[in-house]
């Protein structure tokens, strides 16, 4: 007896999945500029309708949607869940899933664990915000930027993601720390960065770019592929001739080593039929030299750097072959 009323005491303090988005909790976020939970990506909201919030990427100042039904739906399965991961919030939003989960921190009893990188409910809930029907009232700015700070940072998913979203915490963590401390880990900045470049600068165009500097902040930031690594313009020796891969993605998965050839496409060169037909004969040489590849538009890239790299790691994971049909180092 005592198990049960423990347990009517836990649901009730949980958020109903029938109440009501509180969405005027979203409206003093318009022109406030946000950042994605997991990859740091920034972005403002620059218009909070009725039923959508309209978000401007700054890395490319592309545009985005999220639905308020997207918004719903996603809060009733954190309400029946308690807890929802950025690939379960992409089954209600599969083009926005980061900017909803962003956003659905801002709501009284929703955090994100940076451990577990879930969305987490805690007791007491949107209740506190009311509802259309409850008839309390409804948090301000303020309440919205204290909920804000309440995001897990005890285990940072990177470091450059946690500098975004936490500026004020970090810089006071560095100014504590011992000046050996700090110059040990501006060196180590400094050689991280240094790499990346001199990787960058091998690239042809500003997408192969783009898409290169998003994979390496995935891979630092999840332990997705084994041993990860990147090569710009690797060449390739097929039947028809030697050709350049935009990007090599090589890493292991379950013990297998994976190469993926990624190709970003701009429209110039990947417009017509007979270029069409002269990608897929690359395609098939690649393939028959034991590559793997995919395709990226270059205005897929721009537009979302974030999806085409996680889409780039979805594609190695599914894809890991014997050793031996893999190439040669």
């Amino acid at each position: 007896m005592a198990n049960e009323q423990r347990a009517v005491a836990h649901n009730a303090s949980r958020p109903t999945i029938g109440a009501a988005m509180p969405w005027q909790v979203f409206e003093p976020l318009q022109g406030q500029s946000m950042t994605t939970l997991v990859w740091g990506r920034q972005f403002e909201v620059t218009r909070v309708t009725a039923t959508s919030i309209r978000v401007s990427l700054e890395e490319t100042k592309g545009t985005r949607y999220v639905g308020r039904a997207e918004m719903e739906k996603t809060l009733a399965a954190l309400n029946e869940k308690g807890t929802l991961t950025i690939e379960e919030v992409r089954h209600f939003a599969p083009q926005t899933a980061s900017y909803v989960a962003a956003l659905m921190v801002r709501l009284p009893g929703v955090t994100w664990d940076g451990a577990s990188r879930k969305l987490v409910t805690r007791a007491g809930a949107p209740q506190d915000v009311g509802s259309s029907t409850s008839g309390t009232s409804v948090a301000g700015p303020a309440a919205a930027e204290t909920q804000t700070r309440q995001v897990s940072t005890a285990n940072p998913i990177s470091f450059d993601a946690l500098w975004a979203e936490q500026p004020g915490e970090v810089h006071g963590v560095w100014r504590k720390l011992n000046p050996m401390v700090q110059t040990e880990l501006a060196a180590m900045a400094l050689a991280d960065v240094s790499q990346t470049l001199r990787m960058l600068r091998t690239c042809e165009s500003p997408p192969e770019q783009l898409l290169a500097a998003r994979l390496f902040s995935v891979a630092r930031s999840v332990s997705i592929v084994e041993d990860f690594e990147l090569e710009p313009q690797h060449p390739v020796h097929t039947r028809t001739g030697q050709v350049r891969v935009d990007l090599l993605a090589r890493g292991k998965v379950d013990g297998s080593t994976v190469n993926l050839a990624v190709e970003c496409d701009g429209h110039t060169y990947h417009k017509t039929k007979e270029q069409a037909a002269r990608d897929r004969q690359r395609d098939r040489d690649l393939r028959l030299e034991g590559y793997d590849v995919v395709r990226f538009a270059a205005t897929e890239i721009m537009d979302d750097p974030e999806e085409c790299a996680l889409e780039v790691f979805r594609q190695m994971l599914a894809r890991p072959a014997p050793e031996q049909n893999r190439p040669a180092r």
